[in-house]
């Protein structure tokens, strides 16, 4: 098992084995000794912040910063790219620089350097062709997406009865869902580092053994630091189909999970108002030449587009086979995928097994809520993909 840095500095003996597991079922080991003390030290600082009581830092449905649910608390940010209201929470992440700097860094370093070996084209093309924003030009949207969850594990059989009711019978390859936190899918964007998981929960499937996989667990010894590299959908499409996306989930287990991983991410992934917001404030504060700008910025721009359905946040109801009402907050730059995302976070039904439709039409996933003209108070229905 190779060092990962070892990939981002030309020094890759085992490139072809590394592109063998990816051919074979998108997935590798990797070996993260090389930044023990920093991981450590995150992981230290993480565990800290998810058992504070009372943190009352955010709520559902946000995107970026701490949201919570039923089953699991989130924190979500850009690597690099900072709203002045979570930067209280990167004493918690941004161990040394580590998050931003580093994850970046080596993913950016292992693409630029293998891109045309693992995926059969540039960096530059995975960029300018498959919209990968961290293979984008240099500038606010050239970044990957870090995310933290923290699962709780504390009352399964509710969630339990209500994906086994919901998946009914539609569930084309019998598998069973009773013990999933979350259920079998592969990720969007490029690829994907998990950095480390605390408890047993994440697996990978293999299908060459036709066998599920569990993954590292930083809690043992022999597994303290070794992480995992994982493709997603927007890798298969680069290779054009050589490269498999890794199918992973994550099952129950008898206690709290904290799980950090970095991610390659397709730009359908990011709210498009996001986006604009940080072009906007890139560009005032290059002007300006005062990076504390930025901030003012945002929230000036996020103030302003909050009062009408054209920019700001509003609600559609999405309706499930038994009738039951979601009411999911959105705003009409958000793609159909973004709106799966947080339906899994309610539910905990993963955007490939969902399937959305609107007036008779099947709503795909690129496209914005504006393209389909969902009103205020529209009504989606939601099916399980077969």
């Amino acid at each position: 098992m190779q060092p990962l840095h070892t990939f981002s500095v030309g020094v890759a003996p085992d490139l072809v084995s590394l592109v063998s597991q990816f051919e074979k079922r998108g997935f590798c080991f990797v070996n993260l000794d090389f930044a023990k003390d920093r991981l450590s030290v995150l992981k230290t600082k993480l565990t800290t912040f998810f058992s504070t009581p009372n943190k009352a830092l955010g709520s559902e449905n946000v995107f970026l910063g701490y949201s919570s649910t039923t089953s699991k608390e989130t924190l979500r940010f850009l690597a690099g790219h900072h709203r002045e209201e979570d930067k209280h929470l990167l004493p918690y992440l941004n161990v040394d620089g580590f998050m931003d700097e580093w994850c970046n860094t080596i993913v950016r370093k292992l693409l630029k350097t293998h891109a045309v070996d693992i995926f059969g084209c540039s960096y530059e093309s995975l960029g300018n062709d498959y919209d990968i924003l961290l293979c984008q030009k240099e500038g606010p949207f050239s970044c990957g997406l870090v995310d933290v969850a923290y699962y709780l594990n504390n009352n399964p059989e509710k969630i339990h009865n209500k994906q086994k009711q919901e998946t009914n019978n539609n569930n084309d390859n019998d598998e069973d869902v009773t013990n999933q936190n979350c259920t079998s899918h592969v990720d969007p964007g490029l690829i994907s580092l998990s950095l480390f998981s605390t408890a047993p929960g994440l697996q990978l499937y293999d299908p060459e053994r036709e066998e599920w996989i569990d993954a590292p667990v930083a809690s043992k010894d022999e597994e303290s630091f070794v992480g995992v590299l994982w493709c997603g959908d927007a890798a298969v499409k680069a290779s054009g189909g050589r490269i498999k996306a890794a199918i992973h989930r994550v099952l129950y287990h008898d206690e709290p999970r904290l799980t950090v991983w970095y991610e390659a991410v397709h730009r359908s992934q990011i709210p498009e108002s996001f986006l604009r917001v940080r072009e906007v404030a890139a560009i005032t504060s290059n002007n300006i030449g005062k990076e504390d700008k930025c901030g003012e910025v945002v929230k000036s721009f996020e103030a302003n587009s909050s009062n009408s359905q054209d920019d700001g946040i509003f609600c559609i109801k999405i309706k499930t086979l038994t009738g039951r009402i979601i009411e999911v907050s959105v705003e009409n730059d958000y793609t159909w995928y973004r709106v799966k995302q947080l339906i899994e976070e309610k539910e905990g039904i993963p955007p490939p097994k969902n399937r959305l439709i609107y007036r008779g039409q099947v709503l795909v996933d690129d496209k914005r809520i504006c393209d389909n003209k969902v009103p205020s108070g529209g009504v989606v229905h939601m099916v399980l993909a077969l």
